[in-house]
């Protein structure tokens, strides 16, 4: 498979799953080959900030929070599954790792205990999954228009998201 091939699916899935929950980034929304050595890059929003005490605090205080950080989340996690859907298989790629870390680091604010986080990463990858499965089309024609253009702006992944 080849690189360029994965890092479309990849930044297609944040893109997607970004526009299915109506966050979907202003500027310049994908890019194949970041300037920054990336392999990619979606630029998204995130619906919401998460305040700075309840960083410094290490965890959330109320429902909204918590449904800002699980949207973070989804966001992230959508880039390796959409990579994994295409490439259908379960080994992590290169692409994908710098998404991790953060995806901890939310989740550090809302779970407890490391028996919790696995479970709670289980649940949203299958949130994550069941959204990617639903807009699998829109996934494909985002991803085939990166290969061509390798960048697209917002208006551009509307088109090609609502045909």
């Amino acid at each position: 498979m080849r690189a360029a091939e994965l890092t479309a699916y990849h930044e297609a899935g944040h893109v997607v799953v970004a526009w299915h929950f109506g966050l979907l980034g202003s500027r310049d929304a994908t890019i194949l080959k970041g300037k920054d050595g990336s392999l990619g890059h979606a630029h998204v929003n995130f619906g919401g900030r998460i305040p700075r005490r309840v960083l410094r605090e290490g965890r959330v205080k109320n429902e909204r929070q918590r449904q800002i950080i699980e949207r973070q989340v989804i966001l992230s996690l959508a880039g390796f599954q959409a990579e994994r859907m295409f490439n259908n298989c379960a080994r992590r790629s290169k692409s994908c790792g710098s998404d991790d870390p953060e995806v901890i680091e939310l989740l550090e604010l809302i779970v407890w205990d490391e028996e919790e986080m696995g479970h709670y990463v289980d649940f949203l990858e299958t949130r994550t999954r069941n959204i990617l499965r639903r807009y699998w089309p829109e996934v494909r024609a985002v991803a085939r228009a990166l290969l061509v253009q390798k960048r697209l702006s917002r208006a551009e992944i509307l088109k090609v998201v609502l045909h």
